[in-house]
């Protein structure tokens, strides 16, 4: 599930570790389940009038490293991408491309290769999702991106490359929120248990 550790909670909620105990005896017993806490977030309804977007890179372990071989006709880079592994600066690894709303809930997720482009999953990312406003850094600032943005009617809250020759303007306050689709990826990495059951719950 992620979360604080256990010795961060409040004082006035007793010892940690009677509250770790009780909490684990009632995971056995199957009181505190998928479902208990699906049914504490179900009235939660995401605010996607704004999403922000960003990537990290996630290393592949030793045991991820025999994908399997390209079938004939194709090249190493297809046998590689099928599974999102891509060779980069620091190895083969896997990019983790999120979206989130307002309130830093997820609203979106992508693997792409680690070479690949973070703006080549914008597509995917915004498939059905009934946005107003897209946040993201200078990596999506690209003319496809905006064009697509443009077309699904969507403002695009991100700030000018060195290289372009007609910087666009880049509201500060709104893109000031994208430390929330930054923050999502810190909790997620410092509490590494809770990333797949994060995103396989939706939370």
């Amino acid at each position: 599930m992620g979360g604080a550790p256990w010795r961060d909670r409040p004082t006035e909620f007793g010892p940690w570790n009677t509250i770790y105990q009780r909490f684990r005896r009632q995971c056995q017993q199957g009181v505190c389940d998928d479902g208990w806490f699906a049914c504490l977030t179900a009235d939660l309804e995401p605010d996607l009038d704004t999403v922000m977007v960003d990537g990290t890179f996630v290393k592949v372990p030793q045991h991820g490293m025999g994908v399997p071989k390209a079938d004939a006709g194709t090249t190493p880079d297809d046998s590689w991408s099928a599974p999102a592994i891509g060779v980069s600066r620091g190895g083969l690894t896997t990019k983790i491309v999120a979206m989130v709303d307002k309130g830093g809930q997820r609203a979106g997720l992508a693997l792409t290769p680690g070479n690949g482009r973070e703006p080549h999953s914008r597509p995917g990312l915004l498939e059905g999702v009934p946005t107003q406003e897209l946040v993201a850094d200078k990596a999506y600032d690209t003319n496809d991106t905006r064009s697509l943005l443009g077309a699904r009617e969507i403002a695009a809250v991100i700030p000018s490359r060195a290289n372009r020759k007609v910087p666009r303007w880049c509201d500060p306050g709104v893109y000031g929120m994208r430390h929330l689709v930054a923050n999502r990826f810190a909790a997620r990495k410092e509490f590494r248990g809770g990333w797949q059951r994060g995103t396989a719950s939706g939370h």
